[in-house]
């Protein structure tokens, strides 16, 4: 499986959009479902954003861009620390300051269902709507 700095190589080489979207699905269902195990929720409002942030890129009316991408792997590089134990020098994640009660109802089970529905859309894989 790539990692991070990998598929941060690809994308910065103008790799192919949907081959960086599956692998960067794969390394968030990869690391969600080690959150789960280990149930560390100081990685889970990263992981929101991570995920938001690929939906971003997924529903860009800009055909295969990567537009959404640097973040949601610069997001995925701090769910990844946390979940690591290692400190993240961040703010509270963008998306939760809002709401910080919201990440309570926020679960690995959820995201990970997010995360395969978004996969299973036709846009994930073509762009095209």
């Amino acid at each position: 499986m790539k990692n991070v700095e990998t598929i941060i190589n690809e994308l910065n080489l103008g790799n192919d959009v949907r081959l960086i979207r599956n692998d960067i699905a794969d390394l968030i269902e990869h690391y969600l479902q080690s959150g789960k195990s280990a149930n560390k929720d100081a990685a889970l409002p990263y992981f929101v954003d991570t995920i938001e942030s690929l939906a971003l890129n997924i529903n860009s009316p800009r055909d295969m861009s990567p537009v959404g991408l640097y973040t949601c792997l610069s997001d995925l590089g701090k769910a990844i620390a946390a979940l690591e134990g290692i400190a993240v020098f961040d703010e509270t994640p963008k998306r939760i300051r809002s709401n910080l009660r919201s990440i309570e109802q926020i679960t690995y089970e959820f995201l990970i269902d997010v995360l395969v529905a978004l996969r299973a859309t036709s846009a994930f894989h073509t762009n095209k709507h």
